[in-house]
């Protein structure tokens, strides 16, 4: 969530200081892992850091930091083994640094780091960024939010948008239909409508894009993958019966690739699959976007394992 984290983060730094928390190292079983954030000001908090006592501890934290008005001091070490003093049972550690922001310098800094991250581009925060003192080598990587294109504004694609929406995707929705598009309605995507041609505004991107097609019939499936190969995706979802799939298939050999017989299939360097989403026994347009939101959850760990983490 690092885009939204850090919109919130300048808008609130025009009302007042806060703290940016964020997750270092962990141990063994933790909540949240490295690279995890949350903004806390007297009143609210946003995001989070894991929850339960662990977070409260962290609040408790932020707040006197906040009282003190240091910007920068030790990391705070959260123990959550089970014994004495621990702030829970799940058997791990994390150290989480804090470091709080009021100047017209740090609303500058923050407005940069979101600037980065909004083209497309990784965040990289040092021990000074994140406000721990005495520690060097330390580094925290934010990554953009990966592109979401949906291929077809039906009920389903407009329920995939609904659930993606809270994801941290950076969402993108084509249909060919001039109007069946409503920006105003959908405010948190960038909308595009008329020739497939359209399509590749969303490819072109330092971004990672996955693409999930749902449309109305295999042969606007079959035209938008002849322009999605002109700069495969990192991921590929396709709606469609077995008979759909296999016809969309064949008008597109030598594009759509299988090294064998139930192998899967390809489209250049880019997985296809078809049908897209996990078996859940979906059925409404919004339990099958669940379905494909879940899928596209797991693509995006496997795929991004550096999404939030520390490097030395």
């Amino acid at each position: 969530m690092s885009e939204r984290l850090f919109r919130q983060l300048t808008a609130w730094l025009q009302d007042g200081p806060l703290v940016l928390a964020c997750v270092l190292r962990t141990e063994g079983a933790t909540p949240r892992k490295a690279g995890a954030m949350m903004l806390l000001r007297e009143t609210e908090s946003y995001g989070s850091v894991g929850g339960g006592e662990a977070e409260g501890r962290v609040m408790a934290a932020a707040q006197q930091r906040l009282r003190d008005r240091h910007s920068r001091g030790p990391i705070l070490e959260v123990d959550l083994g089970g014994g004495a003093g621990a702030a829970g049972i799940c058997g791990g550690r994390m150290q989480i640094a804090l470091r709080v922001l009021a100047s017209e310098q740090d609303r500058i800094w923050a407005e940069q780091g979101l600037a980065l991250l909004e083209r497309g581009q990784a965040l990289r925060l040092d021990s000074m960024e994140l406000g721990v003192e005495g520690v060097s080598a330390m580094q925290v990587r934010l990554a953009p939010n990966p592109r979401l294109l949906i291929v077809g504004a039906g009920h389903c694609g407009l329920a995939l948008y609904d659930v993606a929406r809270l994801l941290d995707f950076d969402i993108w929705l084509y249909d060919e239909r001039e109007g069946c598009v409503q920006p105003q309605a959908l405010h948190e995507a960038i909308c595009l409508s008329g020739p497939v041609s359209e399509l590749r505004k969303a490819l072109h991107t330092v971004r990672p894009v996955f693409a999930v097609l749902l449309t109305r019939n295999y042969q606007c499936d079959v035209d938008a993958l002849r322009v999605l190969a002109e700069h495969p995706p990192r991921w590929i979802g396709m709606m469609g019966s077995r008979k759909r799939i296999r016809q969309v298939t064949e008008d597109l050999q030598g594009l759509i690739l299988s090294d064998q017989r139930g192998a899967p299939l390809r489209l250049g360097d880019a997985p296809l699959v078809a049908p897209v989403g996990l078996e859940i026994g979906a059925e409404t347009p919004h339990e099958i976007a669940v379905s494909i939101a879940a899928q596209l959850l797991m693509v995006r760990s496997a795929v991004s394992p550096s999404h939030g983490g520390l490097g030395t």
